[in-house]
């Protein structure tokens, strides 16, 4: 089964499109896909399917439209609970899920060519869910950023100026593409067109929210006209080091209001990161709640850590936000950037396969630490 949320919804079995029904019954299952693997409660489900207001007749629609996905889908995938009804999505069958792991894994053009338009296109849905969905763009918009970050650091920058003007034309108001835009054109010898591109965002930014352009682009704008050469290309110094990588998901319970439930979420990652930098290491965050943390070559001290990071997230969070962690040791890349290789990787692809609270170890830590367990 695969589910795709990041465009028109779709439900594929194989090569096969499921009948999905009409908009009320497709918003229905956008809602349960969000909220994938945790209890929707009926409130938030009328609320988002009928944002105009729900009709007398709200909840026996709801339960017409449940029956009726049950007969689509397959058995035992949309159960019924007392405060609502929950979609068990197994890893890797919801495009959403395998979107945020590549992007974690920096994997960010793999992660951006799933999408296939606006997430949920077409679907017209309640505060929350609009929510959600305004949630899925931004990160959509910071990805791709982030790639045409990577492609600007590689020297591709006459290439990138298409692009990335088509890009500034949709969003006016994204400060670092129009950012990325003018370091093109500058390094393109565009040094005046560069220029007027600040002189028309801070047009723009004026006109619609009446503030002037951030820091980082009054900065770049500034070292444009001086022509300060360290906006030309600099080779980045990076370094073969031999490492221990621990990558923590962290996980909250299923209940709760989205919002307070990404606010906690948010929390428990302070926290967990707290934790990681009192043990040593050196830490980025990453989507979704994502951590990913390097020791030196000593897999103990990430194993310990990983031990003291469930300790603390369990006194502090009372069990309502869980970790997932993969610990692997071996060479990586370390660069401004942060670090790549494949122990970072296999520490990924670990910490997706465990279960909340649980530590899982790959082969090469744990030969260096003898006895895991």
């Amino acid at each position: 089964m695969e589910y795709r949320l990041l465009g028109p919804i779709e439900v594929l079995d194989g090569e096969r499109r499921l009948p999905l029904g009409g908009p009320k019954q497709r918003a229905l299952l956008a809602v349960l896909l969000l909220g994938a693997n945790r209890v929707v409660p009926r409130g938030e489900l009328v609320e988002a399917v009928w944002p105009e207001g729900p009709p007398p007749t709200a909840a026996t629609a709801v339960q017409v439209y449940v029956s009726r996905l049950r007969k689509t889908l397959p058995e035992g995938v949309l159960e019924t609970r007392p405060a609502g009804y929950i979609l068990h999505v197994d890893p890797g069958q919801l495009d959403l899920e395998r979107f945020e792991r590549l992007a974690n894994e920096a994997r960010l053009r793999e992660a951006l060519a799933l999408w296939r338009g606006s997430p949920v296109e077409g679907i017209e849905l309640g505060v929350w869910a609009r929510a959600e969905v305004h949630r899925l763009a931004e990160l959509h918009a910071a990805v791709l950023e982030d790639r045409i970050e990577a492609d600007l650091a590689l020297g591709r920058d006459a290439e990138l100026i298409g692009e990335l003007e088509g890009l500034v034309a949709r969003h006016p108001l994204r400060e670092r593409l129009r950012g990325q835009l003018m370091l093109a054109l500058y390094r393109a010898g565009r040094q005046a067109e560069a220029l007027e591109q600040y002189r028309v965002a801070r047009s723009v930014l004026l006109d619609e929210l009446g503030l002037e352009p951030d820091a980082a682009l009054r900065r770049l704008h500034g070292a444009i006209l001086r022509q300060e050469p360290g906006l030309e290309l600099q080779a980045a110094a990076t370094e073969r080091v031999r490492a221990a990588v621990l990558f923590a998901i962290l996980t909250p319970g299923d209940e709760g209001e989205p919002a307070a439930v990404r606010e906690l979420l948010e929390q428990a990652v302070e926290t967990a990161s707290s934790e990681l930098r009192e043990a040593g290491a050196a830490v980025e965050r990453g989507l979704a709640g994502a951590l990913l943390a390097r020791f030196g070559g000593d897999a103990g001290d990430a194993l310990s850590a990983a031990t003291a990071v469930q300790r603390r997230l369990d006194s502090t969070f009372a069990g309502s936000v869980r970790a997932r962690i993969g610990i692997e040791a071996g060479e990586v890349l370390a660069g401004p950037g942060g670090i790549t290789g494949t122990p970072v990787a296999v520490a990924a692809k670990l910490a997706g396969a465990a279960a909340p609270g649980e530590v899982l170890v790959g082969e090469a830590a744990a030969a260096a630490i003898g006895d895991p367990s």
